[in-house]
């Protein structure tokens, strides 16, 4: 049996791979939010903040590259 991913061209296996990646994304997001009471916009804002703090640290050097 072959691969589906492996007879579409390239850009059509990646876009697949991004619609996969997007929905479990999507998914923990929800799971995240039923858990806690919250809203996604919410989970999404938390998430958005973290990688804005967590970028100014390393930017400051106040986390070690690549651990």
């Amino acid at each position: 049996m072959v691969c589906a991913s492996a007879t579409k061209t390239p850009c059509a296996a990646q876009h697949n791979s991004d619609m996969l990646a997007s929905e479990t994304l999507t998914r923990r997001r929800e799971c995240i939010a039923s858990m806690h009471g919250l809203s996604i916009d919410t989970i999404e804002l938390y998430e958005r903040n973290m990688i804005d703090e967590l970028a100014l640290r390393l930017v400051h050097g106040q986390l070690p590259v690549g651990s």
